[in-house]
């Protein structure tokens, strides 16, 4: 994932009033479940931080 598409994950969860249902389109069909929701969010949100302290 790069800053672009962490930045997109991170904006339309944000709009979504923190649906993490949002976040199924950026996951397989087979990973559409809360722990890969929770995983792609988490993985989003270290990415804006690393690119926060640069």
């Amino acid at each position: 994932m790069d800053n672009n598409t962490a930045k997109e994950i991170i904006t339309e969860y944000i709009f979504a009033d923190y649906n993490m249902n949002v976040l199924n389109r950026y996951l397989n069909a087979n990973d559409q479940d809360q722990l890969h929701r929770e995983a792609l969010l988490t993985e989003a949100l270290r990415k804006a931080i690393i690119a926060l302290n640069k």
